[in-house]
């Protein structure tokens, strides 16, 4: 996307991202942000969420693509929101991490806990919850604005054998 610059960083730029710790976004930190390998590199890979074969409704990123357990990240703007546009996008990455990607053996996600649309989406898709951590995700600028993060993932194992292996939440029996 380099070769996009400035069309990636006025996207950014033009909505308000609610469920993220900096919901607005600066043009110059998104400059920086592009430039710095935010969005391309040999780690991670960046891909528009389009729909009628042009118009630009979201974002999605695959990263940690050198590591067994990759991530990814999806933005879509505010107007698009509510029609089914990310659970298509997110089995589109899954199904891509996946395929294309031998080396990744999970695929992760961490969203707050008030996201209900992206939790929803994850559970439809195939994810898992495998975490909830209180007070995890920054919300507002004092030390105590805090929502919980939940982290969800889906294995390459369930992914090919369209299954779900459940977690252990039991593991720690007294003895």
């Amino acid at each position: 996307m380099p070769e996009e610059k400035v069309a990636l960083a006025q996207w950014l730029v033009d909505d308000r991202w609610d469920n993220y710790t900096n919901p607005e976004i600066a043009y110059e930190y998104a400059l920086t942000w592009i430039d710095r390998g935010g969005f391309q590199g040999e780690d991670r890979r960046t891909y528009w969420i389009t729909i009628d074969d042009h118009t630009r409704v979201g974002l999605i990123q695959l990263y940690d693509l050198l590591d067994p357990t990759a991530m990814f990240d999806i933005r879509i703007n505010t107007i698009y929101r509510g029609r089914g546009i990310g659970r298509q996008a997110v089995k589109w990455l899954t199904d891509l991490a996946f395929s294309r990607f031998g080396t990744i053996a999970r695929l992760e996600a961490h969203t707050r806990q008030d996201n209900l649309a992206m939790r929803k989406i994850l559970l439809v898709c195939g994810f898992v919850k495998e975490a909830h951590y209180r007070g995890g995700w920054q919300a507002g600028a004092g030390p105590i604005e805090s929502v919980d993060t939940v982290g969800y993932a889906i294995l390459r194992y369930d992914w090919m054998h369209h299954t779900t292996t459940p977690v252990d939440w039991d593991d720690l029996r007294p003895v």
